[in-house]
Protein backbone atom coordinates (compact mmCIF):
# COMPACT_ATOMS: atom_id res chain seq x y z
CA UNK A 1 0.00 0.00 0.00
CA UNK A 2 1.33 3.23 -0.56
CA UNK A 3 0.70 6.81 1.27
CA UNK A 4 -2.04 7.91 -1.35
CA UNK A 5 -3.79 4.07 -0.71
CA UNK A 6 -3.39 4.68 3.13
CA UNK A 7 -5.05 8.39 3.40
CA UNK A 8 -7.97 6.75 1.46
CA UNK A 9 -8.46 3.74 3.74
CA UNK A 10 -8.05 6.42 6.50
CA UNK A 11 -10.95 8.58 5.28
CA UNK A 12 -13.33 5.71 3.99
CA UNK A 13 -12.87 3.60 7.78
CA UNK A 14 -12.33 3.42 11.47
CA UNK A 15 -9.84 2.49 13.44
CA UNK A 16 -8.57 1.52 16.87
CA UNK A 17 -4.73 2.01 15.73
CA UNK A 18 -2.82 2.59 12.77
CA UNK A 19 0.12 0.44 12.10
CA UNK A 20 2.38 3.21 9.52
CA UNK A 21 5.76 2.82 7.51
CA UNK A 22 7.56 5.32 7.70
CA UNK A 23 9.02 5.04 3.85
CA UNK A 24 6.09 4.87 2.27
CA UNK A 25 5.84 5.53 -1.89
CA UNK A 26 3.82 8.23 -3.45
CA UNK A 27 3.40 9.79 -0.14
CA UNK A 28 5.53 9.39 2.69
CA UNK A 29 4.51 7.56 6.39
CA UNK A 30 5.49 11.39 7.49
CA UNK A 31 3.36 13.16 5.13
CA UNK A 32 0.60 10.46 6.00
CA UNK A 33 1.05 11.16 9.70
CA UNK A 34 1.12 15.21 9.33
CA UNK A 35 -2.18 14.90 7.50
CA UNK A 36 -4.12 12.62 9.49
CA UNK A 37 -2.83 14.89 12.75
CA UNK A 38 -4.06 18.45 10.92
CA UNK A 39 -7.25 16.74 10.17
CA UNK A 40 -8.00 16.62 13.69
CA UNK A 41 -7.64 12.43 13.46
CA UNK A 42 -6.12 11.52 17.38
CA UNK A 43 -5.88 7.48 16.50
CA UNK A 44 -3.10 5.74 17.87
CA UNK A 45 -0.05 5.34 15.46
CA UNK A 46 2.59 2.97 15.64
CA UNK A 47 5.56 3.86 13.25
CA UNK A 48 7.19 1.19 11.46
CA UNK A 49 10.48 1.99 10.23
CA UNK A 50 14.44 0.89 9.07
CA UNK A 51 15.60 4.08 9.80
CA UNK A 52 17.14 4.08 13.21
CA UNK A 53 14.98 5.64 16.33
CA UNK A 54 17.55 8.67 16.21
CA UNK A 55 16.90 9.69 12.84
CA UNK A 56 13.63 10.35 13.01
CA UNK A 57 12.53 11.22 16.39
CA UNK A 58 12.34 14.57 16.32
CA UNK A 59 9.64 14.18 13.14
CA UNK A 60 7.64 11.59 15.08
CA UNK A 61 7.78 13.51 18.29
CA UNK A 62 6.29 16.56 16.65
CA UNK A 63 3.89 14.71 14.82
CA UNK A 64 2.70 12.82 17.73
CA UNK A 65 3.33 9.29 16.74
CA UNK A 66 2.05 7.07 19.43
CA UNK A 67 5.46 5.20 19.18
CA UNK A 68 8.10 3.71 17.21
CA UNK A 69 9.49 0.48 18.03
CA UNK A 70 13.19 -0.97 17.46
CA UNK A 71 13.40 -1.62 13.53
CA UNK A 72 13.92 -5.42 14.03
CA UNK A 73 10.60 -6.67 15.07
CA UNK A 74 9.86 -3.80 17.39
CA UNK A 75 6.30 -3.25 15.55
CA UNK A 76 5.48 -6.29 17.43
CA UNK A 77 6.04 -5.28 20.99
CA UNK A 78 4.25 -2.39 19.95
CA UNK A 79 1.68 -4.02 18.63
CA UNK A 80 1.15 -5.86 21.91
CA UNK A 81 1.67 -2.89 24.29
CA UNK A 82 -1.54 -0.71 21.99
CA UNK A 83 -3.61 -4.31 22.93
CA UNK A 84 -2.77 -4.22 26.33
CA UNK A 85 -3.81 -0.21 26.81
CA UNK A 86 -7.24 -0.92 25.02
CA UNK A 87 -8.02 -3.98 27.02
CA UNK A 88 -7.12 -1.69 30.51
CA UNK A 89 -9.44 1.02 29.08
CA UNK A 90 -12.61 -1.79 28.90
Amino acid sequence: MDGNEAMTKLAQGSFSMIALGWQLPKLRGMDVLRKLRASGGNIPVIVVSGLDRGEIADDLESLGATQWPPRHGGWRRGLAHHRKSREREL
